[in-house]
């Protein structure tokens, strides 16, 4: 497993509909994750690319306070190689504030990767030590564990994710309402996976965690006679 890429960014304005590129062509068979964040009343209502790839929701994490955000986690599996080019559009007449931070990994298994999410928000309350829940036990020792989240970012927080993250990554949106982040680690060894992350301001937020499969490798052992002359 390797993280090859990371690309971030705003979506541009009070829009619902924008597009974004990744920095380096695709490798095929790649695994792709994309942290989309925007208020908590918007609604995705596609995810397409140019490699005709199929964008899968992972896990939503949504806080209930009016005028806060929720967080997306979609990916790809087995991705298509080549320059590509992602359009996310809303449903009509939302024009989100969004942010959004997308990932290319490499070593993932292809055919079904995603293995638990769980996810978490604060609720009404201003904080700084958030948790993105506590997952259910992975089912593969080798597992890329995603951690993500977000907050409104009137206080505009800073974010720091928890013991055995890194690779962190943070984007704020068009304005100073949206904020998000992206980190990730790798594990060895099967168990329950948790999320806990700090922000510099006391802010209302949703995290979020999803686990994803590492692709095995099959040994074949050839069985050798050896054969006496007497």
């Amino acid at each position: 497993m390797a993280l090859l890429q990371t690309k971030s960014g705003s979506g541009g304005g009070y829009v619902n509909s924008f597009s974004f590129s990744f920095t380096s062509d695709i490798t095929s068979g790649s695994l792709l994750v994309l942290n989309l964040i925007a208020g908590n009343a918007d609604t995705i209502s596609s995810i397409t690319d140019n490699r005709s790839n199929t964008w899968t929701l992972a896990v939503n994490s949504s806080n209930p306070t009016v005028g806060e955000r929720q967080s997306w986690l979609y990916y790809v599996k087995n991705a298509a190689s080549g320059a590509t080019t992602v359009t996310v559009t809303y449903s009509g007449g939302m024009f989100p504030d969004s942010s959004y931070i997308a990932r290319e990994y490499s070593g993932m298994d292809t055919a079904a990767p995603l293995d638990k999410t769980s996810s978490a928000n604060d609720g009404s309350s201003f904080v700084q030590t958030h948790s993105a829940g506590t997952t259910a036990a992975t089912t593969q020792a080798d597992e890329l564990v995603v951690l993500g989240g977000g907050s409104s970012g009137s206080a505009s927080p800073t974010f720091a994710a928890g013991t055995g993250y890194g690779n962190g990554v943070e984007q704020k949106g068009f304005d100073s309402f949206t904020y998000g982040f992206l980190s990730d680690k790798t594990v060895v060894a099967t168990g329950t996976q948790t999320g806990n992350f700090t922000s510099t301001s006391f802010v209302r937020g949703q995290g979020f965690i999803g686990t994803f499969k590492a692709a095995t490798t099959t040994v074949t052992t050839k069985k050798l006679t050896l054969l006496g002359v007497g």
